[in-house]
């Protein structure tokens, strides 16, 4: 396998990324949701028409009205903090209610200057975003409808899996290859023409989540001592995760934006685009460890919808157009994206994939049940890889699902 640029390299930590997403809001999904992202959609709709926003120019304002709507409803007031015991049971309550109202507005003022580095702000925003918390009820519903909204929007929104839309456009621009998958000609760049835009404004998004976490909760990076007895492997993670994480906190955030600023049909300035975000991404890849091809992991992804949603059905079948889920999988992969593959390499993906994709459903299924905790907080693909606060009988659970 010929050796992978930087360039190369970022694009497809940003495609681990997406798929990390594209998993959650899979394993997540509810009638509550359903419900609640209709209702939110219809109004994003109504007020993009009121303002006569087309193409780019709509899609970027949806995103950044999602984002206003994320930062607000994941807002709580009565977050408790871990303050002295010598203060009151209401100066502790004073003092979170502070804590919390001042983290809001750490978190709304960097959205506010990241769209005035696109251009998109306007004198309406913050009351559209008032407007969209309020009207869909998002406010009210359980932790699980607001957290991490925009990545569950996009799924919902745009509809398959993300990863796989924005993998294909890196393969039509060249700056990755796919030698071994067969790329055909079905798929329809009319009716997907946004997605690549708003998966990475979705990118972007969860970068300013970092950089604020880091500027608030981390500001010094202090290396923890490291067990001797946890695996090898966990070892070489931690190596990678200090190392990108220093990366981010040096960083000063003044890369490229993609809207406004990028011809997201131009090689070389998608090229640009993904260098410049290099250290910003912050990301260390989760998938890139299970043997097969990216492909196969994407199929991987509709098989686990089609069993997810239909129990009784097989995960595979021998003979070929069985109906099983793999052989759903591989027909959407050809029909919808032009990826050939076979419904046997993606029960192959499943069968290693799965477990950990069971992990991540658990995990968020169990933090939703918690309060909401804002904006600023930790990147949660990170802890699927490598992070310090794990136990050692955690990183060994990771390591003996990554296999």
């Amino acid at each position: 396998m010929p050796k992978l640029n930087d360039v190369q390299n970022t694009a497809l930590e940003i495609v681990d990324f997406l798929y990390f997403y594209d998993l959650v809001s899979l394993s997540t999904i509810t009638s509550e949701k359903v419900s609640i992202y209709g209702k939110l959609n219809d109004l994003v709709g109504r007020l993009i028409a009121d303002r006569k926003l087309s193409g780019q120019q709509a899609e970027a304002y949806r995103h950044y009205l999602l984002c206003g709507v994320e930062i607000l409803a994941t807002y709580n007031v009565a977050q408790e903090w871990d303050l002295p015991e010598s203060l009151t049971i209401r100066q502790k309550h004073e003092a979170s209610k502070y804590i919390n109202r001042q983290r809001f507005d750490i978190a709304s003022d960097g959205l506010m200057n990241e769209m005035k580095q696109t251009e998109m702000l306007d004198d309406s925003f913050n009351k559209d975003v008032y407007m969209l918390t309020r009207e869909s009820g998002i406010a009210q519903a359980s932790y699980a409808v607001s957290f991490r909204l925009v990545a569950q929007m996009l799924t919902f929104d745009l509809g398959g899996n993300i990863a796989c839309h924005v993998y294909r456009r890196l393969i039509k621009l060249k700056i990755l290859n796919s030698s071994k998958d067969t790329l055909q000609a079905h798929y329809d760049e009319i009716g997907n023409e946004h997605i690549f835009l708003r998966a990475l404004l979705f990118v972007e998004f969860e970068m300013l989540r970092k950089r604020l976490y880091c500027k608030v909760d981390v500001k010094n990076l202090i290396m923890k001592e490291t067990p001797n007895d946890i695996p090898e492997r966990a070892k070489l993670r931690r190596e990678a995760y200090y190392y990108k994480s220093q990366d981010l906190l040096n960083s000063r955030g003044d890369f490229i934006r993609i809207h406004n600023n990028v011809d997201v049909m131009d090689r070389s300035q998608v090229q640009n685009y993904i260098k410049s975000i290099g250290k910003d991404l912050c990301h260390n890849s989760i998938f890139s460890d299970f043997k097969g091809t990216w492909i196969s992991r994407f199929g991987t992804w509709y098989l686990i919808g089609e069993k997810e949603f239909e129990l009784d059905n097989a995960i595979y079948g021998a003979v070929k157009n069985d109906d099983s889920c793999s052989a759903r999988a591989e027909e959407i992969m050809l029909h919808q994206y032009g990826f050939v593959i076979s419904a046997r390499s993606v029960k192959d993906s499943y069968n290693r994939i799965k477990n950990l994709y069971y992990f991540i459903r658990d995990y968020v299924n169990e933090h939703v049940k918690q309060p909401k905790h804002g904006f600023i907080a930790p990147d949660i693909a990170t802890f699927f890889h490598y992070h310090p606060d794990l136990s050692k009988k955690l990183l060994e659970v990771l390591e003996e699902i990554k296999g």
